[in-house]
């Protein structure tokens, strides 16, 4: 009760004037406007926060993704070359092939390393290797041209060989490529070597 007293007794002495309730009034109003400031800059620090700590979980994540694909076995490419079919012999190539295989019977098996080869179905490829030249035969259904020999040749020449019309090409030390059809099949002889035209006629008048 005697506190009370003292207290009510050291109110009454104390003045507030007009200038000092103004002052406190603009102190009054500072400190509210600048509590949402406040608020607001512990707002966007918290975001910031939370960004930083969402990326740096996706650089683990992805890092530990990276590193997972690069310890995964890498598979060896598979090599497709159109259906190729190898064959020991003109008599197994001749009976894989719908069509009667005809092929040049000037070269000489025992002297040469031959080859025999089948792409899709019906493209025939036969090569002689010899120590003196490589012969490369083709032969294949429909009217095109075969040689997959697309070099530019200074010397082209149209040839009758018998009743097929031989369009020969090379250069000037001789030709490297014979092209022609006989209306349902087509047929190609190419040669490492440069060959002559009588060379030519002699391997295609062998074809049987």
């Amino acid at each position: 009760m005697i506190l009370k007293n003292k207290y009510n007794q050291a109110m009454d002495h104390i003045v507030v004037t007009s200038e000092m309730e103004t002052r406190i009034l603009r102190k009054l109003s500072t400190a509210a406007m600048d509590a949402p400031v406040l608020r607001k800059r512990n707002i966007v620090a918290y975001t910031r926060k939370l960004a930083i700590a969402a990326c740096f979980l996706v650089l683990v994540i992805g890092g530990s993704y990276i590193h997972r694909i690069t310890e995964l076995p890498i598979s060896p490419p598979v090599a497709t070359v159109n259906n190729q079919q190898v064959f020991d012999s003109y008599e197994e190539l001749s009976e894989s092939v719908e069509y009667e295989v005809k092929a040049p019977s000037i070269f000489s098996t025992e002297n040469s390393e031959t080859s025999y080869r089948l792409f899709n179905q019906t493209f025939v490829e036969i090569t002689y290797i010899s120590d003196q030249n490589t012969i490369n035969y083709r032969m294949d259904k429909g009217v095109m041209d075969i040689s997959g020999d697309y070099n530019v040749y200074t010397e082209i020449s149209e040839i009758p060989i018998d009743e097929w019309s031989v369009e020969c090409r090379g250069d000037q030390d001789g030709y490297r490529l014979a092209v022609w059809n006989d209306g349902e099949y087509s047929y190609a002889i190419s040669s490492e070597l440069p060959i002559s035209i009588v060379e030519i006629a002699d391997m295609i008048r062998s074809i049987q």
